[in-house]
């Protein structure tokens, strides 16, 4: 017997919601999406290169995520919240 995945999703939900509250403002979302372009542009355009191409890829990537969810754990981890409520 499988347990019904809206059973799995209705009991996940709430928990998922306290731990991935919004922790990130709209200045705070888009100043990261402009330093993930910016980012993106040393890293693509070569003036960056070997292992911090990388590492500045990824901080990109990361910067970009977290915009859009607009949840940052490290911001958790701090008690950071940048939100207007």
């Amino acid at each position: 017997m499988g347990i019904c995945q809206s059973t799995i999703k209705k009991s996940l939900t709430p928990l998922i919601q306290k731990i991935m509250t919004k922790n990130i403002g709209k200045i705070d979302m888009i100043l990261r999406i402009i330093l993930a372009a910016f980012l993106a542009y040393l890293d693509w355009s070569g003036t960056v290169t070997g292992t911090m191409s990388w590492v500045i890829g990824i901080v990109a990537v990361v910067m970009l995520v977290t915009a859009f969810v607009k949840f940052c754990p490290l911001y958790k981890v701090l008690g950071v919240d940048t939100c207007k409520f």
